[in-house]
């Protein structure tokens, strides 16, 4: 904070995955609050993160803007469904979803466990989909503006 602080808008500040490796609510508030912090001292900040109430953070907040990284869907010729493959391309104003049941289908997770995994996401359907960014529908995500 003190070097954001000191060198103002000529800072920039890398962010990987703030308040990762704790319970996930209270490392979102603290990178929340770091985040606010930093903006607020006029750094220039570029942050990676997984956490929900960071995406809707950057939704909310002018200062920031939202991006994803582009994933395709293959077909699997060697297991069942499709799986989402990385294009290394960036979508700005999309919000990128999980794939941490894609990644577990690929890596061989029973179908049943894959099935329960579903039922315990929130809003019951489970449906880890909701926000990817797409190549089918690129540049079709949520913009942090408006």
């Amino acid at each position: 904070l003190d070097a954001a602080g000191a060198h103002g808008a000529s800072a920039l500040v890398l962010l990987d995955e703030p308040g990762a490796s704790t319970e996930p609510a209270e490392g979102a508030a603290v990178a929340q609050a770091l985040i606010e912090e930093l903006l607020a001292r006029g750094a220039r900040l570029v942050a990676t993160t997984h956490a929900s109430p960071l995406k809707l953070l950057a939704l909310r907040d002018t200062r920031l803007q939202v991006a994803a990284m582009q994933r395709r869907r293959v077909d699997r010729r060697n297991g069942p469904g499709a799986a989402k493959l990385p294009t290394y391309s960036m979508l700005l104003g999309a919000v990128g979803g999980s794939y941490a049941l894609d990644a577990a289908a690929r890596e061989g997770l029973p179908e049943a466990l894959l099935a329960r995994a579903r039922g315990l996401l929130p809003g019951a359907e489970g449906d880890a989909d909701d926000g990817d960014a797409d190549a089918d529908a690129a540049g079709g995500g949520r913009s942090g503006r408006g």
